[in-house]
């Protein structure tokens, strides 16, 4: 095998769009996280098979390495029949966690049909189901199961479980913090990359990364200036010059009335933390907030 090559994603598909939403509710319920979901106001086409894509969705499990993260592909076709050339009816997806009950409970409350395997090999339990579109999804309490010695077949157990709300978490939990993210001074290779770095680590990690354009003007004017910022919406960052999110000069920072409209900028968006990529100039006002901060 060619040492370049690496894996990219899961690819479902549902041929109606009930299908397509439930099959998206059931991972988002499994701790996956949407960073892209589209309808196309066009015909698209994909490898594979000759219908036309009709609305996609982009759903990415979050691991707490990231070595053992996933990304799924999940598409709604046109058509009565999917037409496809792969030769399978039906994938199997194995996730590994170590909360198996919550994982049982989930899926009953849920009212998802699932069995329990035991282990002979551990005192932990294993759990198959199936997602809408009928796939197979394991749950196993260990990472690369191959490495582990298989263990003989066993009649399924029919679990009833009574139904448990919300939704489980498969990463490190609820949003951490919510981080700014601006350029500042000359425009400069290595920008955008960073942009996009801090972006991405942010959503892997459940903060919620907000850009603020046009650098310290944008942070004193607020408003449109400060959006949030998507897993999407850094594409392509790695081949672009300078700085997509912009950058000015801004006369107002350099007084104590505008630090602290910058202040409450931030205040007002929930914003707790502030990355600033930029140079000697930029840096120097940065500190200078940082300083100030218990006074504002």
């Amino acid at each position: 095998m060619a040492s370049s090559v690496d894996f990219s994603h899961i690819a479902l598909a549902a041929n109606c769009k009930e299908k397509f939403e439930s099959t998206v509710d059931f991972y988002l319920s499994l701790g996956l996280s949407i960073v892209r979901k589209v309808t196309h106001d066009r015909a698209q086409r994909d490898i594979g098979h000759e219908n036309n894509i009709i609305s996609e969705a982009w759903l990415h499990l979050f691991a707490s390495r990231p070595e053992n993260s996933v990304t799924v592909r999940i598409i709604h076709v046109d058509g009565d029949e999917f037409h496809c050339q792969s030769t399978s009816d039906a994938i199997r997806i194995c996730l590994a966690t170590p909360e198996i009950k919550n994982i049982k409970e989930i899926l009953a409350a849920n009212n998802h049909t699932f069995t329990v395997h035991a282990d002979p090999n551990f005192p932990v339990d294993r759990i198959a189901t199936r997602d809408p579109l009928g796939n197979e999804v394991f749950f196993t309490p260990h990472v690369n199961t191959f490495s582990i010695p298989s263990s003989p077949e066993i009649k399924p157990v029919r679990v009833e479980q009574e139904p448990a709300s919300g939704r489980f978490d498969l990463s490190n939990g609820p949003a951490q913090k919510n981080i700014g993210i601006l350029t500042s001074g000359g425009d400069a290779q290595g920008m955008n990359p960073c942009v996009r770095a801090v972006v991405r680590m942010a959503i892997a990690r459940r903060c919620r990364p907000f850009f603020i354009y046009e650098g310290y003007q944008g942070l004193v004017d607020g408003g449109d200036k400060i959006k949030e910022a998507t897993w999407s919406d850094v594409s392509g960052f790695l081949t672009l010059g300078g700085t997509m999110i912009g950058t000015a000069r801004c006369k107002a920072f350099r007084e104590i009335e505008g630090r602290r409209t910058g202040v409450y900028n931030l205040i007002k968006h929930g914003i707790d933390a502030l990355v600033v990529i930029g140079g000697d100039g930029s840096l120097t006002g940065a500190d200078r907030l940082r300083a100030e901060w218990p006074d504002h």
